[in-house]
């Protein structure tokens, strides 16, 4: 698993990211419990999944949207909201290897089928070296291969970024 907030002076300073690949840890996503449209329609499912564990999974938080610096920029007790993408694949259970998404993101266009029904997450900075990300709003859901529509669905969900002690070694 790799998680970083990016450190470097490009145009994803102070953006989080986390990655696991072939790794022993997986994430459970339910997109299915929260569906509030493109759920089970007439008998035809329009999600991609409804439930699973993923062990190929990315997300990125993308702060530098709201605020300059992005996470790095936050004082200690700021709160923001961000757009966040979580990435997911299983080439073969969804018989291609381009990856589909959860997006958290309300500035979708005005043809999308998502479009007004999303929002952004929120983002606390607790001290130096912690955030916390979390978010009980809605995401737009794709398929993989392609961005065909798989409905929207509240997703509440809670984490803590925390890096080492000294986070002048991440942000700056």
């Amino acid at each position: 698993m790799d998680a970083h907030i990016d450190g470097d002076s490009g145009s994803s300073y102070g953006n989080l990211f986390l990655l696991i690949k072939n790794s022993a840890r997986t994430i459970y996503v339910d997109i299915a419990a929260g569906c509030v449209d493109g759920c089970d329609e007439a008998g035809q499912q329009n999600q991609p999944f409804q439930t699973r564990e993923f062990d190929w999974l990315g997300l990125t938080v993308s702060a530098t949207e709201s605020v300059a610096g992005g996470l790095c920029g936050m004082l200690a007790g700021d709160l923001i909201s961000a757009p966040m993408q979580v990435i997911y694949d299983d080439p073969i259970a969804f018989g291609t290897g381009a990856p589909g998404f959860i997006d958290f993101f309300p500035a979708t266009k005005r043809r999308s089928p998502c479009y007004g029904l999303t929002s952004e997450v929120s983002i606390q900075r607790l001290d130096e070296s912690s955030w916390k990300v979390s978010g009980d709003v809605a995401a737009c859901v794709s398929w993989p291969g392609g961005r065909e529509y798989g409905g929207v669905t509240v997703m509440p969900f809670e984490f803590t970024a925390t890096t080492s002690s000294d986070s002048s070694l991440v942000c700056g």
